[in-house]
């Protein structure tokens, strides 16, 4: 040290070290969070194109076949599958393409007719599997559904059907 005074004290030092310490005791807790919400938004996402991907491979015929996704949420990690065939059951198992979810997001409730799967029917792309899929943090209260109708249409938001009643009818 200088005679000037110039430098830091240990006492200064001391309290810097607290406040750096007690801003990132604070901050990475958020970080963290910020993290397993993107994970679960993008984990949302890749099953939203997945579902597509097999209404697309469906409609174009692809191998003169329909196409499904089968979700599997009693394998640890969580599972989907993307298969060929007309049910999970009786598919070509050498189409199928398995992905898996991180071990901290799970599939908290598959509602698409007790089965597990969506398949698309050629030539329409609609489904008789219409429902939801909550994909959900494992540590976390946060959940995302994803929601097929039975024309087909995928995304985050459940569609209302008109009720026939309200519209005119051409009476000739």
């Amino acid at each position: 040290l200088s005679e000037s005074g110039a430098g830091f004290t240990l006492p200064e030092i001391i309290l810097a070290i607290a406040i750096l310490l007690t801003v990132s005791a604070i901050a990475i807790p958020s970080i963290t969070s910020l993290q397993k919400t993107s994970q679960l938004n993008n984990i949302t996402e890749e099953v939203i194109n997945i579902l597509r991907l097999a209404q697309n491979q469906t409609l174009v015929s692809k191998d003169n076949s329909q196409y499904g996704v089968y979700f599997n949420a009693s394998s640890s990690p969580n599972q989907y599958v993307l298969f060929k065939g007309n049910d999970y059951s009786t598919r070509d198992t050498s189409f199928d393409q398995t992905y898996s979810v991180p071990s901290t997001i799970n599939f908290s409730a598959i509602n698409t007719g007790g089965d597990n799967q969506v398949i698309f029917n050629r030539l329409t792309g609609d489904t008789l599997n219409s429902g939801s899929i909550s994909v959900q943090l494992n540590d976390q209260n946060q959940t995302k559904t994803i929601y097929i109708d039975s024309a087909g249409v995928i995304g985050y938001t459940t569609l209302s059907t008109p009720a026939d009643s309200a519209r005119i009818k051409d009476s000739r």
